[in-house]
């Protein structure tokens, strides 16, 4: 057991005189080839007990991509060649235009071990392991997307670096930490330095290169081998000393992760092999890791369930998320439903949990396979309000949800909350599962439909074409008659023809417009093909008549006086209200909003409301308000009351919504990762159509047809009585006109016998 240079020179010697070397090389030889035992005059050379370093350098690039993660930190004191050989992988990647693969930042780092032997100088100029890690998250570089750690040391006490790391964990957004070099250790020395620490529930893990710790790995290792299963029933796995033929190809290596179970001791669990040219191979353990937290199964320590833990969930009363139930003295909500409370049932039943009955109905849940079981991992969850029934905003300190999460008076928040920049600071998002957006919600109009509702089907132009139509057809039919050779009309009455006037034609076109049928018929070809076309005309006019007519009065159209935003900022009709501790009224209120929002803002002064109920009782009671919030509650109120309020804009996503909790909470990556597939899965999509839609008593009622009332065609019988009016006034014409001409013949008559 020696350096790399070393056990090289010791190689020379004995080589030379055929004699048997085991070389341990710390740190591992980068350049040395592993001989064939097959050939006869190789059985003399050394047997090198290390992995092929390439082979450790693809492994620890796969362990980044099993834990889908595009970048990580390399801590080096100078010691390993391991992180030469990750960053050389790196640089080929992206000469080959390989963008998938995750990018190294490389940190130097010294650490004083005080009296523990140190084997490698201390070097000037260089900051110590602590100073580095407290300086970068003082200067908040530890971003979300880059969690993940390697340390490179081959000095035999780990351990300094490990109680370092542990003290400024919390600072660095609880990283998960991978060994990259093998141990000189026993476990049991790393897992009293953690326990010591505090560190038993941080994510570690490190390459191994004997895959055999435990009873537990034997079962995983060789299953068919008769040494091993001898061994294995001997020595209860103790594989400490195994025979040297199989310390011979040192390709496998294994991922060993730390695992803490409640009210267990900390122990490191295998969760992974890797052998040259295969991708990582996950253990039993791994797989069920995988299936719990749907991230990679490498690191035991994530998240799988709440151990009994009670959790005080923050929510909001309002329809449909949180509804029903009452509430106790204390704040605490009991025996509500709504959407949350489904999500809630979804969330538990993904860790093998139920919901059983309680005296109070306080949502206590119980395992599926051992609901009696004293070791039972469910947990109980009670549901308190606000103390100001608000979600919250920072308007100096913090209001609503917001300040009892800060305050730790609940560990959740379980009503849906838009993410913005404030809260952002102070609190982190578990699953962006709802998109958010702006919408208004007005009073529908109750204006009567106006009375000439019947000749709205068709425009202005339509109604002008008819008329034209009339006078184009009389007009070609006229002309065609009088030059065609075989020109002429012919009446009902056979053996008459006559050539008639345009005025006549327009009658005859009228007629067939009204499906009365015509007086006349043209003889030649020509005036009959016009006569077809515009025949054609009037069958196409009555079916869109027919149409447009059972869809114009059966419909329900709402008109609003204001359509946008914009609108209603410039009106002063319709007057705003914005609901005080939610992030849509922030958004109107903060100085830097933009003139539109300033000015909505200052028109809905005046009007205190706090929750979404109030404000929808308001406009219910006056139709000269306009609600202004997240259009995924006004959506549901306009479905509710679908006969009396209208949602003018609601289609534009401009945030995201998602439960929330304080920093650093160790669920927060494994729920918000179910959420999301809860999303894309369409599970959040159906349980909106649930409560959403199951109010709607408008859907039915508009699918049927409305009869046509007195008030539809009264434009009708208007028209019916002005022709009247107009009919009488000629026939008053007609006779005035006659009795002028009788008069008129007999004037005349009487001057003829006169002269």
């Amino acid at each position: 057991m020696t350096s790399c240079s070393v056990a090289k020179y010791i190689e020379v010697i004995t080589n030379r005189h055929q004699i048997l070397h085991i070389a341990i090389p710390k740190p591992i030889c980068p350049d040395i080839k592993f001989p064939d035992f097959s050939a006869n005059n190789l059985s003399f050379g050394t047997l090198w007990i290390q992995p092929d370093p390439k082979h450790i350098a693809n492994t620890l690039e796969s362990i980044i991509k099993m834990e889908h993660v595009p970048r990580a930190f390399i801590f080096s004191d100078g010691t390993s060649g391991i992180p030469e050989l990750l960053l050389k992988n790196t640089n080929n990647h992206t000469a080959d235009n390989e963008f998938d693969s995750p990018v190294f930042s490389p940190h130097a780092y010294q650490v004083q071990r005080g009296r523990l032997p140190s084997v490698y100088a201390h070097k000037p100029g260089i900051a110590d392991l602590g100073q580095t890690l407290k300086k970068m998250g003082l200067n908040g570089t530890i971003a979300t997307a880059v969690r993940h750690a390697y340390l490179f040391t081959v000095e035999p006490h780990v351990e300094v670096e490990l109680s370092k790391i542990i003290k400024y964990q919390p600072k660095l957004n609880n990283f998960f930490w991978i060994l990259g070099e093998g141990l000189d250790l026993p476990v049991n020395r790393i897992i009293h330095v953690l326990n010591k620490s505090g560190g038993e529930f941080m994510n570690l893990g490190f390459l191994s290169y004997n895959p055999l710790l435990s009873l537990e790995d034997s079962k995983d290792f060789l299953p068919d081998d008769p040494l091993i299963d001898g061994m294995r029933s001997m020595f209860n796995g103790d594989f400490q000393n195994l025979p040297v033929a199989y310390y011979e190809n040192r390709d496998r290596l294994t991922f060993y992760s730390l695992e803490k179970p409640i009210n267990e001791s900390a122990r490191f669990r295998a969760t992974a092999h890797f052998s040259p040219g295969n991708p990582g191979k996950l253990t039993n353990f791994g797989k069920y890791l995988l299936d719990q937290t749907m991230i990679s199964g490498l690191f035991a320590n994530r998240f799988v369930n709440f151990h009994k833990r009670v959790l005080k969930l923050g929510v909001v009363m309002e329809e449909p998320l949180i509804m029903g139930g009452r509430v106790l003295e204390n704040g605490q909500v009991v025996n509500a439903t709504g959407m949350t409370i489904d999500l809630l049932e979804i969330l538990m039943d993904k860790f093998n949990f139920k919901i059983a009955s309680s005296l109070l109905g306080l949502g206590y849940w119980e395992s599926k396979n051992n609901p009696s079981s004293a070791d039972d991992p469910g947990f109980r969850y009670e549901l308190y309000q606000p103390r100001d029934g608000q979600y919250g905003i920072k308007n100096g300190s913090w209001t609503g949800l917001m300040r009892d999460l800060i305050e730790q008076h609940i560990d959740l928040i379980a009503s849906p909350v838009t993410v913005n920049k404030d809260r952002s600071q102070v609190v982190s998002v578990v699953g962006q599962f709802m998109d958010s957006g702006i919408g208004i919600l007005m009073a529908r109009s109750s204006a009567d439909p106006p009375i000439h509702q019947m000749f709205q089907p068709f425009k202005y132009s339509v109604w002008l074409l008819l008329g034209g139509s009339f006078l184009l057809v009389a007009s070609l039919a006229y002309a065609t008659s009088r030059f065609s050779p075989k020109g002429g009309w012919t009446s009902r009455e056979a053996g008459t023809m006559t050539l008639t006037s345009v005025a006549e034609n327009m009658w005859s076109s009228i007629m067939s417009l009204l499906f009365k049928g015509q007086e006349l018929y043209p003889l030649a070809s020509s005036a009959r093909t016009i006569l077809l076309s515009f025949w054609t005309l009037v069958l196409v006019t009555h079916a869109f008549w027919q149409a447009d007519m059972t869809a114009h009065l059966t419909r329900n159209e709402v008109k609003l006086p204001v359509n946008s935003l914009e609108d209603l900022s410039r009106q002063r009709k319709i007057r705003p209200v914005l609901i005080k501790g939610t992030a849509s009224y922030q958004m109107f209120a903060i100085p830097g909003s933009n003139q539109i929002y300033r000015r909505i803002y200052q028109l809905s002064k005046g009007l205190a409301v706090t929750n979404h109920s109030e404000a929808i009782s308001l406009l219910l009671n006056n139709p000269n308000l306009a609600v202004i919030a997240d259009w995924n509650v006004l959506s549901y109120a306009a479905t509710k009351h679908c006969d009396q309020l209208a949602l003018v804009t609601g289609s534009m996503v401009t945030g995201h919504l998602g439960f929330a909790t304080l920093p650093n909470q160790h669920f927060i990556d494994v729920v918000s990762k179910y959420l999301f597939l809860l999303k894309e899965r369409g599970i959040i999509h159906r349980l909106r159509q649930k409560w959403w839609f199951t109010v709607d008593k408008c859907t039915i009622r508009d699918t049927k047809y409305r009869p046509i009332t007195v008030q539809n065609s009264a434009a009708a019988l208007i028209t019916l009585c002005s022709f009247i009016c107009l009919s009488l006034v000629v026939l008053l014409a007609e006779i005035f006109w006659s009795r002028m001409v009788r008069n008129n013949k007999k004037c005349t008559q009487n001057d003829a016998l006169l002269s």
